[in-house]
C-alpha cells in the first residue's frame, strides 16, 4: 500500500506483487513526486495503528484495545503496524491518505473519533497534526484550530511556513471566509521525563507554545 499525503492532492493505492523479491525490483521513485507506482487506487480511508510492542510495550498496551475496537467496526480499512513515531503519544493512529495524526486514543473513544471524520470533522483532544507539514505549522495548525474552534477538515487552509530564528517561526493559514491569519510558534525544550515505556533515561520532548496569532490585511 502506497500514500500521498500533500494537502492539495492525496491519494492511496494499492498494489499486489506475487512475493517480496517482486518489491525490490519495483521502480518506487515516482512516489517521490508524488506519482503512482502502478497500484489500484483506494477511494475511502485506511487507519494505521502502531502496535509495535518490541519496538516500545507502549504501543503494544495502548495501540492493540484501539487496533480491536476500529476491527471490529471496520475490518477492511484498520490495519496494525509498526513504528510511526511519537510512542509517547501511544496509542497512535494514522489516517490515510489524510496524513492525520491522531495520539492518546483509547479503545472506548476510537470508534467516535473515526465516526466524526468521516463526517468531516477533527477531534482536537487528539489531534497530532498533519504528516505533510513541519512540526511547527503542526502546532500551528492545532492552535489555530483551538483559539477559533475550527474543527471542519476543510475550514483552514496551510499557505506558507518560515522559521524566523532558530526557535521561532511563522506559519500562514487562510479560512474558508478567505481571512489570513499568521501563527508565531517558540519551540523550546520540555522539563526531563521518561518519554517511553522502553525508556531508560529521561529526555526533553519539544514543546510549541503560541507567541501570537495575527490577522494579516487582505
Amino acid at each position: 500500500m502506497f500514500a500521498y499525503t500533500a494537502r492539495d492532492r492525496a491519494w492511496l493505492e494499492e498494489l499486489r506483487l506475487e512475493n517480496i523479491d517482486a518489491l525490490f525490483s519495483r521502480d518506487l521513485s515516482p512516489l517521490y513526486r508524488g506519482e503512482s507506482v502502478g497500484g489500484d487506487r483506494i477511494d475511502d480511508l485506511r487507519w494505521f495503528i502502531c502496535t509495535h510492542g518490541k519496538h516500545d510495550p507502549c504501543c503494544a498496551k495502548y495501540g492493540r484495545p484501539v487496533a480491536q475496537a476500529l476491527d471490529a467496526r471496520w475490518p477492511e480499512q484498520t490495519w496494525e503496524t509498526s513504528h510511526i513515531g511519537g510512542d509517547r503519544f501511544a496509542g497512535n493512529v494514522l489516517i490515510l491518505p489524510l496524513g492525520i495524526y491522531y495520539g492518546r486514543v483509547e479503545g472506548e473513544n476510537a470508534v467516535n473519533l473515526i465516526e466524526r471524520l468521516h463526517d468531516g470533522q477533527l477531534s482536537l483532544d487528539h489531534f497530532r497534526g498533519r504528516t505533510c507539514y513541519p512540526f511547527e505549522a503542526q502546532a500551528a495548525e492545532w492552535w489555530v484550530r483551538q483559539r477559533h474552534a475550527l474543527l471542519g477538515l476543510d475550514e483552514l487552509t496551510f499557505t506558507g511556513h518560515r522559521r524566523t530564528d532558530t526557535a521561532r517561526s511563522l506559519t500562514t493559514f487562510r479560512l474558508a471566509n478567505g481571512r489570513t491569519l499568521e501563527v508565531d510558534i517558540q519551540e523550546s525544550a520540555g522539563p526531563l521525563r521518561q518519554l517511553t515505556c522502553r525508556a531508560s533515561a529521561d529526555h526533553r520532548a519539544p514543546r510549541f507554545r503560541l507567541v501570537a496569532i495575527t490577522e494579516l490585511d487582505s
